[in-house]
């Protein structure tokens, strides 16, 4: 899959190229995107991939150009760690009719690097991403880092409790197994054991929604496709997209569901906070449609 440039082989005969793309800021990691793609304990890899000819002609001679530009060393092998080190963020892998080729380059795109010979040339007026068209110019300008720890900061719209009810009342974590089971009948999904069989948390379902409580019978949430007992803020599954342009803020930071580029496009979260840190509520779309929403609980 890593081969070297193939001589012999026609840039023609390249039908399809893969984008790898590390997606992570820990110092103590692989410096090469390659062990990411072997062991994903390492962290997040994102893809993107194309049938572009003109895409995959002007990178391979982009990568044959390259080594007349400016010559630096580069300090990560293949198998090297970062601490200290230079990085391998992407990987272009180009398959052939016979042969497969590759195109390691740093983040942004900034150089290319030939990680046997530890050398890296630096790319002059950003023509690699200026070679990018259609799904892999978009995959390489989103700011992934962004979007997925945008859920860890304080950058969402908040949502009072008052807007968020089941069967007229408000939905916390006070609320216990008891107050939906009398109610309605719990098919129970599975249960989560931790520290020697210690009960950690049980997941039931009942009228089409997924239910969570903790050992002590605790809400923790909510998965809700079928809205026929809520209200939340006037939104249901099945709304368009459009319907959370009232959260202007959380509206700018799409989660991705998932880690293939032509399926995240389209399958995202978006996050609005419950006011008073009391949980979340995550809205799940899938083209341009609301298919389900979250409610989690602190």
């Amino acid at each position: 899959m890593y081969s070297i440039f193939c001589i012999g082989q026609k840039i023609e005969d390249y039908t399809k190229v893969t984008a790898y793309r590390i997606v992570d800021e820990s110092t103590h990691r692989p410096c090469s995107v390659v062990d990411f793609i072997k062991n994903d304990e390492y962290g997040t890899v994102f893809t993107a991939t194309s049938n572009d000819k003109t895409l995959i002609r002007n990178l391979l001679l982009l990568k044959t150009k390259s080594k007349k530009w400016k010559k630096l060393k580069h300090d990560c092998n293949i198998k090297g760690w970062m601490e200290y080190h230079d990085k391998i963020d992407n990987i272009f892998v180009f398959e052939g009719t016979s042969k497969n080729d590759t195109l390691f380059t740093s983040a942004n795109n900034f150089s290319v690097i030939f990680p046997n010979k530890h050398i890296q040339y630096i790319v002059p007026n950003d023509e690699i991403n200026k070679a990018l068209s259609g799904d892999m110019k978009d995959f390489f300008m989103r700011d992934f880092r962004a979007d997925i720890w945008s859920i860890f900061m304080d950058v969402h719209d908040s949502i009072s409790t008052e807007k968020i009810l089941y069967k007229g009342i408000q939905i916390t974590n006070a609320i216990k197994i008891d107050n939906i089971s009398k109610e309605g009948i719990l098919i129970e999904l599975d249960s989560l054991y931790i520290d020697d069989n210690v009960l950690y948390e049980k997941t039931y379902k009942s009228d089409g929604n997924i239910y969570s409580f903790n050992r002590d019978q605790k809400l923790e949430s909510i998965k809700v496709y079928n809205p026929a007992d809520f209200y939340l803020d006037g939104i249901v599954p099945g709304n368009p997209e459009s319907k959370l342009d009232k959260y202007p803020n959380s509206i700018t930071h799409q989660f991705p569901n998932g880690t293939k580029y032509e399926e995240i496009k389209n399958s995202y979260e978006y996050s609005v906070n419950i006011e008073g840190k009391k949980g979340r509520m995550i809205f799940q779309i899938r083209n341009k449609i609301i298919e389900s929403i979250t409610l989690t609980f602190n």
